[in-house]
């Protein structure tokens, strides 16, 4: 019950991030006076990138994917929710691996669950425990992240 209720606010959390915001969340590359050379973004810009892989995409994106797949998680998790879990999680490391540390955190705490599965698939098969007791909370702390460093959601 404890996940359900964690992934029912972590859903309303994001519906609400996601009414509040529109427009231009992807980053563009800023050209140098140099033409063939460009500017590395800033650390906001790998904020924003980062946001962007988990906020960006509508119903398709992760923070809508990340609920629906902790709700629908069972004792037996095989086939395509096994692959679901296993997909969330290479997503959050590569949204993690663009990130500031103030969104890396939320970040890799919501992956927590995610890397649970992904460790038991390694491992070759045992008990999965999975730790879904902070994600409504890591939710409300990655979208506090994300617009302290300037995202907005785009579709």
């Amino acid at each position: 019950m404890r996940t359900r209720t964690a992934a029912i606010a972590a859903v309303l959390g994001v519906a609400l991030l996601v009414a509040g915001c529109s427009g231009g969340g992807e980053s563009e590359e800023v050209a140098s006076p140099l033409e063939d050379e460009k500017v590395v973004p800033s650390p906001s810009e790998d904020a924003k990138d980062a946001c962007g892989v988990v906020f960006n995409g509508g119903d398709g994106s992760l923070a809508f994917r990340i609920p629906e797949a902790l709700i629908d998680v069972q004792a037996n998790l095989q086939g395509e929710r096994l692959q679901t879990m296993l997909d969330i999680n290479s997503q959050l490391t590569q949204a993690i691996s663009q990130a500031t540390p103030e969104v890396a955190a939320p970040l890799r705490s919501i992956q927590v669950p995610f890397q649970q599965v992904q460790d038991v698939v390694d491992a070759g098969g045992g008990d999965l425990t999975m730790d879904t007791s902070r994600v409504a909370e890591d939710v409300t702390d990655l979208m506090a992240a994300c617009v302290d460093a300037g995202f907005t959601v785009s579709d």
